[in-house]
């Protein structure tokens, strides 16, 4: 798995459960391991806003097999108020 890091004024986490793998996943390094036909796993993704941060940031986690087919993506759009 693969995910945007942080950017101005906004600071991105990504947990499996309480496990924080923001590291491996703003690596691209990060493995969920073995997700069968039809199963899913779920990360969450935590966005921080500052008060001094751009008007809006997208981030972008994207899933590929071992075997590179297929793939998937998921983009989050977060606006500051």
């Amino acid at each position: 798995m693969k995910g945007t890091g942080s950017a101005r004024g906004y600071t991105v986490r990504y947990y499996r459960g309480t496990t924080n793998i923001t590291t491996a996943v703003k690596a691209g390094t990060y493995s969920t391991g073995a997700v069968g036909p039809r199963s899913a796993i779920t990360l969450k993704v935590v966005v921080t806003v500052a008060r001094s941060s751009a008007a809006s940031v997208s981030y972008l986690v994207k899933a590929t097999s071992v075997a590179g087919t297929p793939s998937d993506a998921v983009k989050a759009i977060v606006k500051a108020r």
